[in-house]
């Protein structure tokens, strides 16, 4: 028994660490990627800290809620983990093969390629119902942020015709019949396929990876 004791201590520690990292690392990418470059003025140096701690209480807030509904399921949780997962570590797996290999291709382009990746890859896991509606709403929030977020007419028309094409291919496509064990490298190659594509539509001149 206190061997069970001990196992079960030690992978709960694990877990618990292992959320309490995530949940902090998308409260602070959330605040500092999201709200202060849009509302930079209004923020003190107090607010950097009350917020991302709001943040953070909503997001386990919405997790909670949405484990409540995960009680009754039939699929072991480890394939939703490694499937949700791999809706964007094919994406960051094609962004960093594009930073190494093709360190020329413009910032912009690598992150409209993701964006891409992402909708694809929720498209080919076959999300249907509500969730599907959810995937949706997000990508139309990505497509508002990135087109109010520039004022290159280029970059407006790229993202404009990401948003179109993906959407129409999420709704009415049919998902075809692939594991989700490949939907990393599908990810991966559609990052890299995209971003070298929309790379030479909006790059300027003397523009690389790591400048934006």
């Amino acid at each position: 028994k206190s061997i069970s004791a001990i196992l079960f201590v030690g992978l709960f520690a694990a877990v618990s660490s292992t959320f309490s990292g995530a949940i902090n690392s998308i409260s602070s990418s959330v605040y500092y990627d999201l709200f202060k470059p849009f509302l930079s003025s209004k923020f003190n140096k107090n607010d950097s800290l009350f917020f991302p701690q709001l943040i953070t209480i909503i997001l386990v807030a919405v997790i909670t809620v949405a484990a409540l509904f995960l009680t009754n399921i039939q699929i072991p949780l480890d394939k939703i983990d490694f499937s949700i997962a791999s809706f964007t570590l094919g994406g960051v797996a094609g962004a960093f093969i594009l930073g190494i290999y093709f360190n020329y291709v413009y910032s912009r382009a690598v992150l409209y390629a993701m964006w891409a990746s992402v909708y694809l890859t929720s498209w080919i896991s076959g999300i249907e119902g509500f969730a599907k509606y959810v995937i949706i709403t997000l990508s139309l929030t990505t497509f508002s942020l990135l087109f109010f977020g520039t004022d290159d007419r280029k970059q407006m028309i790229v993202i404009t015709v990401i948003f179109i094409i993906t959407t129409a291919i999420f709704q009415y496509l049919p998902a075809p019949q692939i594991a989700w064990t490949w939907l990393v490298f599908i990810g991966c190659v559609v990052t890299v396929i995209f971003g070298l594509i929309i790379e030479r539509f909006i790059r300027p001149k003397s523009v690389n990876f790591w400048q934006s």
